[in-house]
């Protein structure tokens, strides 16, 4: 169930991880325009504040809202706008 997989990814130590996905995934994400990291100051209403603070003040996609970290470590995640696909095909 993906609400499992979202907690058990939120509470991974993510400096144990040794995948490469993973860092290859957020590396990708690093550089999105997507990344709550790249968000327009005007563009930080009351719902960005709101899934912030959702996302434990981690940085989230603004598609899906998932904390990056947490999505990129794991393997059965996508990337909502296809972008991780030239990692794992």
């Amino acid at each position: 169930m993906k609400i499992f997989r979202i907690i058990k990814a939120k509470l991974r130590d993510k400096n144990k991880i040794k995948d490469e996905f993973y860092y290859d995934r957020l590396a990708i994400c690093e550089t999105c325009p997507f990344n709550s990291k790249h968000a327009e100051p005007e563009n930080r209403n009351l719902k960005y504040w709101v899934w912030r603070i959702l996302n434990l003040n981690e940085y989230f996609c603004t598609i899906c809202k998932c904390e990056l970290k947490a999505k990129t470590s794991e393997e059965m995640e996508e990337c909502p706008k296809g972008k991780w696909k030239q990692i794992t095909e």
